[in-house]
């Protein structure tokens, strides 16, 4: 769109070969005519570096990141997942990256700004939490007192255990805690596994899982981690997230349908 305001265009188009499904968080390089972007493919939360001419064509490289911050001094600097600041040595010209990543500063928040002169702008800490309970009077109890970085908590429907995703080192996995006890149980090992959900007599987990191709799966495991788990349904694009019904006799889930006409804006 025009600085004056005016009709949107499209100024890229999703790569379907390398099966781009979101161009976001744009950073523009006027200077040399490009754009830096985090191009997340299909089924997938993984981000790479996407470069765009203004010209409208661009090439997505495999460098792993959350976002692009900027370009200073000859290098790409960008957040990886796990807070750590980094550059890149990166030929403007040839779209390319030319060496190893530096890195800079670790532990930041998904919080930084990156001036054209180099001034780096930036919010300290880890994206770790404690996992609590809070009932309907407001009273709230910890059930997880442990730092971690927790997501996508599901009581039993007993009440009993929790299931929950956790991040260490860039690897996410299942877990289940009885409460009662503070029992941990890991039931993943392998890839990258989140978003349990319980069966409704807590027998069973569904989640989304990795470990066979880049897209996620939908498995279900044993809650008490008697037996490996088991892979219940994929898809071309990935499953994003997935549920028994109440009765136990179906699986509700959603994907990503692309469409021909995909672009970004």
């Amino acid at each position: 769109m025009a600085a004056s305001g005016g009709p949107l265009r499209p100024f890229t188009r999703l790569d379907s070969v390398s099966r781009e499904g979101i161009q976001t968080r744009p950073v523009v390089l006027g200077e040399h005519g490009l754009v830096l972007y985090a191009s997340i493919r299909l089924g997938t939360l993984n981000s790479r570096l996407g470069v765009a001419r203004l010209d409208g064509t661009s090439k997505i490289i495999d460098l792993p990141l959350d976002h692009v911050l900027g370009f200073v001094l000859g290098h790409v600097v960008y957040l990886r997942g796990d807070g750590a600041l980094m550059a890149v040595p990166f030929d403007v010209r040839a779209l390319n990256v030319t060496g190893p990543s530096i890195p800079l500063i670790s532990g930041l928040q998904n919080n930084a700004a990156l001036s054209p002169t180099g001034t780096l702008l930036y919010v300290l800490g880890t994206a770790s939490s404690q996992v609590m309970s809070v009932d309907e009077r407001g009273a709230s109890t910890t059930l997880l007192g442990e730092r971690a970085r927790y997501a996508h908590p599901r009581l039993s429907p007993d009440g009993r255990r929790l299931a929950i995703d956790i991040t260490r080192d860039e690897t996410t996995d299942i877990w289940t805690y009885d409460i009662a006890t503070g029992t941990p149980t890991r039931l993943t090992t392998m890839s990258n596994n989140d978003r349990p959900e319980w069966s409704s007599d807590g027998k069973t987990l569904i989640y989304l899982s990795t470990r066979e191709s880049d897209d996620y799966a939908a498995w279900s495991q044993p809650a008490d981690g008697s037996h490996a788990g088991a892979s219940l349904l994929q898809g071309p694009n990935g499953i994003r997230e997935a549920m028994f019904t109440p009765d136990g006799r179906a699986i509700i889930f959603s994907k990503i349908i692309p469409t021909a006409s995909a672009t970004s804006e």
